[in-house]
């Protein structure tokens, strides 16, 4: 006889016995008893004169919504307010029935699934009022609220083995089950920031998830947590601390009926307290903060089952021949449900036998298979009666000891599904997917568990794999989209061209599906190619994520689902930014030979010009004062024709001399904080003069009048390039003003000077600052001057960090402007006392390439390496790094610091070393660790330099290097 056949063999004798005493009027006289000694009765509201207690209006529409007013009970939130069977049970239920009592009305319950459904209904307006809410100003705007019937505690139920000390700060790292929509919940997420939330729509699945360690613990009423542990006999959790939260409770109608809440406020008033103490005492047996004894919660039931006692015995010998009878009826009618236990019984055998799917029942303390189907023999190659006497370990190929715990994770429900690979009788192995789940067979429990072959799954994703891994490490750029163009993977080598990982840009449309930089022209003519199932093949220019712009060479091929609809797009790209920047540097220089012969005439011309003209006047009023018989006044007036051309002259001089030492790069920035507002008011009150003689009016405006200006810089540069600009000012301006103002701007402060002068063509514009040109280069005889006042103060603020500009409307006027960076750095300080004593110049222009992701460091060492450098780049990461280096190939010296987010600089070394091996490299670091610079040289660097980076010694050792 199996198992299945011995369990229905028990459950008869066990029926048979329950015969004895529940089948005959003897029990049910007993249970009347009970019923009427034990069972307090229901409170039954009185009926109660509605005009002494509602207003007319309240009656008025009590009358008028008698019979539909609606009313949604809370399905799981036992025993305050719940459904069991359809019926609404509970605190709030009993509360419902004395007001329909005391009105004289019946209220219509509207059954919802969850309380987040009730919530909504609410909002709706679906139902009109509902019992047990707590009052939240977000449920103010919809519901209006009586006063506070009960209360309840909150707290937190853990497993009985949890034993960590339930502090704010531990619960910040628990995993919590929370009841959707409870206001407990909002509770924890502000309290407990750092919890993680799991909801759920049920106390019951709330409290379970923790009693099968799916979290830590659960936040629960602990009135609905004793319930729920006394109904279903959990015995595996405990009560662990009672939080600073209580629910105040309350009855609430929709926003659209306050008249019904306020009768129900009205009607609650009339509820005493001994009342209410009597409902609660109903519902509420005990709690879990301090559960009583047995007596205690039972002391009633006892005196009262000692009462019936002497009543049984009174009646037992008349009850006796009547039970004999009630015997004989129903073990006639067991006889009839064993029968139809044993046809059940058949049918489902037949459906294990039967069924297509791998099926084996296992006992989960010795591993023997008890059952297998007709699909598990044919599936492993062993007949059934074999397989009844095979152990799993004989199929399953983990080790024996691996296996039992298994078993046994299976057998506690704590893991349902497993992935094993099992042997067969032909000694193949096969992957398989279990599916195990508990039975009961009589008085043990089995595993059933449910075997699929996942071999070929298994191989698609090996298949797979291969193919990702393929793409992953692709020296090429790979992107593919869905059919509108929105990014859905790309792969480490997008991320190092473009900078943009997979995060940056999913959910966003492909830039080079945009039009972007590509004509529109182009742009239709890939989408055609895209939509007529052909590959685009094209160059175009893309933007990197740090704003700089670099050239692709792409591929673009369409992806078709099997019905032939357009479903993906794959796109790989290869960087050709190397190459196009080759033809633009070609072309550059051509045309800088072009414009370099062009200025070369132009300047020449300007300088003989320069030069002779206040030659001649020296030389020619010099000898006019050699005539006999001149006046005092006509003597003066040639000496003061001659200091001026001579203070032109000098001028001139000076101008090229400043402009030389600019080419030769033999200018030294020599930083220190200046008050800027002192510094501009020195320098207007310096020109005053020369302004009032032209009738122009010079002023200052400064948007920080009340904070003084306190600037780190190069205090000579930058007087110089205010002077050359409010020069040229007064130079271009014949009458009007002339405007000298200064504010912040991005962690810039920017200078500007506006005149009301002859303005500068718009084709000029972008001329004047080049070296010896004026704004009209054909006519420099209008306005005086060497033509290099304008390119010394661009030389100037870009050695300063900053940038300069025009903006200038001819016959109205000129604004020139100017940035300088705005931040004090005490290493600029340190590396200028430093380098006084010891005066290194590195002797040719380098280009530099700056690895650096802080900026107050990059910053730093653009400034110092200004002087040296033919061109500075500067990146924030070693992938930048790296893809800066494929695109130009003709650094000099890399400056690369260790500690970087991404790679690191030691990383990033060796990846350009696969490509480059001449360019210098220096690592840079803040830590300086030991081993440090062996693992910089190991890595490819040629030295290594540690912070802070002190500038003389940054430029000894760029010389040596160079030397060599």
């Amino acid at each position: 006889m199996d198992l299945l056949t011995t369990c229905i063999n028990a459950s008869k004798r066990k029926s048979k016995r329950l015969g004895n005493c529940l089948f005959c009027p003897g029990i049910k006289i007993l249970l009347f008893f009970i019923l009427m000694i034990f069972i307090q009765p229901r409170l039954i509201g009185q009926t109660i004169n509605l005009d002494s207690l509602l207003t007319s209006e309240e009656i008025a529409w009590l009358n008028s919504n008698r019979h539909n007013i609606r009313y949604a009970p809370n399905p799981s939130w036992p025993p305050g307010d719940y459904v069991e069977d359809g019926v609404h049970l509970g605190l709030v239920s009993d509360y419902i029935k004395i007001f329909e009592q005391k009105l004289g009305v019946t209220f219509q319950p509207v059954y919802y699934q969850n309380w987040t459904e009730i919530i909504e209904a609410l909002k709706n307006s679906e139902v009109d009022f509902v019992g047990a809410i707590q009052q939240t100003s977000d449920r103010d705007a919809y519901l209006c609220f009586t006063q506070v019937f009960h209360k309840s505690t909150i707290g937190i139920i853990v497993r009985n083995d949890y034993n960590a000390s339930l502090s704010d700060e531990h619960i910040g790292t628990m995993k919590l089950a929370c009841m959707e929509n409870y206001t407990s919940t909002e509770y924890i997420r502000q309290q407990f920031p750092n919890a993680q939330i799991l909801k759920y729509n049920f106390d019951f699945s709330a409290l379970m998830s923790t009693s099968y360690t799916e979290t830590d613990g659960a936040v629960i009423d602990l009135m609905t947590a004793s319930y729920l542990v006394e109904k279903h006999g959990i015995t595996n959790l405990k009560f662990a601390r009672q939080l600073d939260f209580n629910w105040n409770l309350r009855f609430a109608s929709i926003k659209q009926k306050p008249l019904l809440a306020s009768i129900l406020d009205k009607l609650l008033g009339t509820i005493t307290e001994e009342q209410r103490q009597e409902i609660k005492n109903r519902w509420i047996q005990f709690d879990i903060l301090n559960k009583p004894t047995f007596y205690e919660r039972n002391k009633i039931f006892v005196w009262g089952i000692a009462v019936i006692l002497a009543v049984v015995f009174l009646l037992a010998i008349k009850f006796n021949i009547y039970l004999k009878k009630q015997i004989r009826i129903k073990t006639h009618e067991l006889v009839i449900a064993g029968d139809n236990a044993i046809r059940n019984e058949k049918a489902s055998r037949n459906l294990f036998e039967k069924h297509a799917a791998v099926k084996l029942i296992i006992d989960p303390e010795t591993g023997n298979i008890v059952d297998a189907n007709k699909s598990a023999a044919t599936f492993y190659g062993w007949s059934e009666k074999t397989l009844k006497r095979m152990n799993i370990s004989q199929i399953n190929n983990l080790p024996v000891e691996i296996l039992k715990k298994e078993l046994e994770r299976a057998r506690k429900h704590k893991k349902t599904f497993f992935e094993f690979v099992h042997r067969k009788a032909d000694g193949s192995l096969v992957d398989v997917e279990v599916f195990s789940s508990g039975i009961q067979i009589g008085d043990k429990e089995f595993l059933h568990s449910i075997v699929h072959d996942i071999s070929e799954k298994k191989k698609t994703e090996d298949k797979l794999k291969l193919l990702n891994r393929a793409i992953e490490t692709s020296s090429v750029s790979v992107v593919i989209t869905d059919a509108e163009g929105n990014i859905k993977y790309t792969n480490p080598c997008f991320t190092e061209l473009s900078g943009y990982s997979l995060n940056d840009v999913v959910d966003t449309k492909l830039r080079i599906l945009k039009p972007g930089k590509l004509s529109e022209f182009e742009h239709n003519q890939l989408w055609y190619c895209i939509h007529s199932g052909k590959d685009w093949v094209g160059d175009y220019q893309n933007r990197k994520k740090n704003g700089e712009f670099y050239w692709e060479k792409s591929i673009v091929s369409p992806i078709q689902s099997s019905t032939g609809e357009l479903s993906h797009i794959v796109s790989i790209n290869v960087d050709i930014s190397e190459k196009k920047r080759m033809l633009e540097e070609l072309i550059t220089a051509r045309d800088k030979a072009e414009e370099s012969n062009r200025l070369k005439s132009a300047f020449l011309a300007n300088m003989s010009h320069e030069i002779r003209t206040p030659m001649n006047g020296i030389l020619g009023f010099t000898s006019l004062l050699l005539e006999p018989n001149l006046s005092d006044e006509t003597k003066d007036e040639y000496i003061r024709i001659i200091h001026k051309s001579g203070e032109r002259m000098l001028n001139t001089v000076n101008d090229i001399v400043e402009i030389s030492k600019i080419e030769a790069g033999i200018i030294e920035i020599k930083k220190s904080e200046i008050n800027v507002n002192e510094v501009v008011h020195s320098i207007l009150e310096f020109f005053q003069v020369q302004t009032q003689k032209k009738g122009l009016n010079l002023n200052y405006h400064n948007e920080n009048l009340e904070t003084d200006i306190i600037l780190t810089t190069d205090k000579a540069k930058f007087e110089s390039i205010l002077t050359n600009l409010i020069k040229n000012a007064i130079k271009f301006t014949e009458k009007g003003n002339i405007a000298v103002s200064c504010c912040f701007k991005n962690g810039f402060i920017k200078f500007c000077v506006k005149d009301t002068g002859i303005g500068i063509p718009k084709q000029r514009q972008a001329a004047i600052f080049n070296r010896f040109e004026q704004a009209d280069i054909e006519d420099t005889r209008v306005f005086e001057g060497s033509g290099l006042g304008l390119a010394i103060a661009k030389s100037y603020v870009e050695m300063l960090g900053g940038e300069i500009w025009v903006e200038s409307t001819e016959g109205q006027g000129s604004e020139f402007c100017f940035t300088i960076p705005n931040f004090i750095n005490e290493k600029d300080k340190t590396s200028n006392s430093k380098t006084e004593n010891k005066d290194i110049k590195v002797k040719r222009q380098c280009k530099i390439l700056i690895v650096e992701d802080d900026e107050t460091s990059s910053i730093y060492l653009k400034t110092i390496l200004n002087d040296i450098a033919e061109k500075i780049t500067h990146v924030s990461s070693g992938e930048k790094a790296i893809e800066e280096c494929k695109n130009q190939s003709d650094f000099d010296v890399i400056l690369m610091d260790i500690k970087m987010q991404g790679i690191s600089g030691f990383e990033a070394t060796k990846r350009i070393r696969e490509f480059n091996k001449e360019v210098i490299i220096f690592a840079q670091t803040a830590y300086a660790l030991s081993g440090d610079r062996e693992k910089a040289i190991s890595s490819g660097c040629n030295d290594f330099i540690s912070k802070p980076i002190i500038k003389s010694e940054l430029f000894e050792l760029i010389q040596k290097y160079l030397d060599k």
